[in-house]
Order: structure tokens, then C-alpha cells, then sequence
């Protein structure tokens, strides 16, 4: 199970210069996915929730966030 312990979440790449300006886009774009995971929450739009949550699950790996993976999934 993730850590909840309110520690940063951090890369496993995050010393590799090859990944570093993948990594950073996907932080950056991070705040458009939570708020679109938000309002599909709120409109009550589950199949989109999840779909968006599965992207997330997946996406997170290749990043090098597993504990963001584990909790989106």
C-alpha cells in the first residue's frame, strides 16, 4: 500500500538527467489531473473517474512514482 506519511512524492528518476525533463512535464501537468479527477467526482461521472484514474495507475510507473500508481489504482 502507498505511503501516506504527507512526505513529497519523488521520482525514482529523479537523479537521471535522460529522464528529468519527462518527469518534470508530467509534474507539471499534475494539477490538471487532479482537477479533472475532482470534477468527475463531483458530476458524479464514475466511468470517466476511472478512466482517468486507470491513465494515472499507468502513467505513474513510467515516471517513477509507483506509490502514485498503487494509489490511483
Amino acid at each position: 500500500m502507498a505511503s501516506n506519511s504527507g512526505a513529497p512524492l519523488r521520482s525514482e528518476f529523479a537523479g537521471d538527467a535522460d529522464m528529468a525533463d519527462i518527469v518534470r512535464l508530467f509534474v507539471e501537468e499534475m494539477p490538471t489531473r487532479v482537477e479533472a479527477l475532482a470534477r468527475c467526482w463531483e458530476e458524479q461521472h464514475f466511468s470517466e473517474l476511472q478512466r482517468l484514474a486507470h491513465q494515472l495507475k499507468g502513467a505513474s510507473g513510467g515516471y517513477g512514482f509507483h506509490d502514485l500508481g498503487t494509489s490511483a489504482g
